[in-house]
């Protein structure tokens, strides 16, 4: 039984999206031509790629990351919002929160980003390349501030309290990201927060059906919970990765939008009305 759980944990959700993919796969080649689709999806693969692999070549900077997570935490601390360990141990002491909030973590961010992109591309052409453009530029910012300002997760910081929940009580850590690919010091900004953050204005903004507009609103706060929960960032760290969410949408918006809104379908033809 325990080996069927651990199967179903790491790779129930990815069949459900494996599903979910080829059901609008149908409707979107029907909408806008094999051509199309081939192209946005391999843009995306290659910049999926290119985001962890830059991320993963700053990653060996291990004592400029403890040095940088200790600033942090005494910041926060100056500020009185250095709760997270009480938060954790909060958690910890009920089984079914830090479950949740460990499969939060995993499968509430790429699936999540995946099929609110290929919804937006199906239901919304032409505002789906604002959101694509946020989080492309999003990301080059923040491998920025990865490169120049490494920081050591909670997870990391025995000398704070912390565990990593996730290694402990999950089986699914690794299905979506590749542990060669992961920077292990990159908690700051908080992408987990702030593309978790952009997918829920598009959900908000564009959704017909209030209970889906609630979902918008529920799936960044749930993420920004089990980020905290298990000792993956601090409190800073998801509020700049909103910050730098946020700005990475402006900054598209600004310079790459052309468009954002579907083109009116076309009127009937004009016809000349002669003259007498």
């Amino acid at each position: 039984m325990h080996l069927f759980e651990s199967f179903i944990e790491a790779y129930g959700p990815i069949l459900i999206l494996t599903t979910v993919l080829l059901a609008v796969r149908k409707e979107a080649m029907r909408r806008f031509g094999r051509s199309h689709i081939v192209a946005e999806a391999s843009m995306l693969y290659a910049a999926y790629f290119c985001y962890f692999i830059v991320r993963g070549l700053v990653k060996d900077q291990a004592s400029a990351a403890r040095v940088n997570a200790h600033r942090i935490v005494d910041l926060e601390r100056s500020l009185g919002i250095f709760v997270e360990r009480r938060a954790q141990v909060f958690a910890l002491g009920h089984d079914w929160l830090i479950n949740l909030m460990n499969w939060v973590y995993v499968w509430f961010h790429w699936p999540v980003i995946v099929i609110v992109l290929i919804w937006l591309f199906v239901q919304y052409p032409g505002e789906y390349p604002l959101f694509r453009n946020a989080i492309l530029v999003s990301g080059a910012l923040s491998l920025l501030i990865f490169a120049f300002f490494p920081v050591a997760p909670p997870r990391f910081m025995p000398e704070f309290g912390f565990i990593d929940t996730i290694e402990q009580r999950s089986y699914s850590r690794h299905v979506l990201l590749p542990p060669g690919l992961a920077n292990l010091y990159a908690a700051m900004p908080s992408l987990h927060a702030g593309w978790n953050l952009l997918m829920g204005i598009a959900i908000v903004r564009y959704a017909q059906q209030a209970p889906v507009r609630a979902v918008g609103v529920v799936i960044p706060i749930l993420m920004t919970l089990s980020i905290v929960l298990t000792g993956n960032h601090y409190i800073l760290d998801f509020i700049v990765g909103d910050i730098v969410a946020v700005g990475g949408l402006l900054i598209a918006r600004q310079f790459f939008a052309g468009h954002t809104t579907e083109d009116p379908p076309p009127g009937p033809p004009s016809v000349a009305v002669p003259t007498s």
